[in-house]
């Protein structure tokens, strides 16, 4: 496990994949999660392509950052992503992010 210099870890989440720790900057408290980037079995819906963008969106990357990576258009980003909203039944980038935190939150 590595260290996040100056962090608090929270106690072990249900999951033995994502580590937590409270971190506290400038008087402000904030909460840091990590997840393996592999996305394993719980998005089996979605081809390699699609599982690619979503760990770019996880890294926080815009759909012009996904595309130059990928080598491919900013249309087929959004298109992807529409897919990947449509099979998974959320709506926005925000809610893949939660939708994906929470499945590596529940225990295996």
């Amino acid at each position: 496990m590595h260290d996040l210099h100056g962090a608090t870890p929270y106690p072990a989440p249900s999951s033995p994949h994502v580590r937590a720790w409270k971190l506290k900057v400038s008087g402000e408290i904030f909460a840091v999660i990590s997840l393996p980037m592999g996305l394993g079995p719980h998005l089996a819906a979605l081809t390699s392509a699609e599982r690619s963008v979503v760990e770019h969106v996880l890294r926080g990357d815009s759909n012009k950052q996904i595309a130059h990576s990928r080598g491919t258009a900013v249309r087929t980003v959004a298109n992807q992503l529409a897919a990947i909203y449509q099979k998974l039944g959320i709506a926005s980038r925000s809610d893949l992010v939660v939708h994906v935190t929470r499945l590596y939150l529940q225990p295996y």
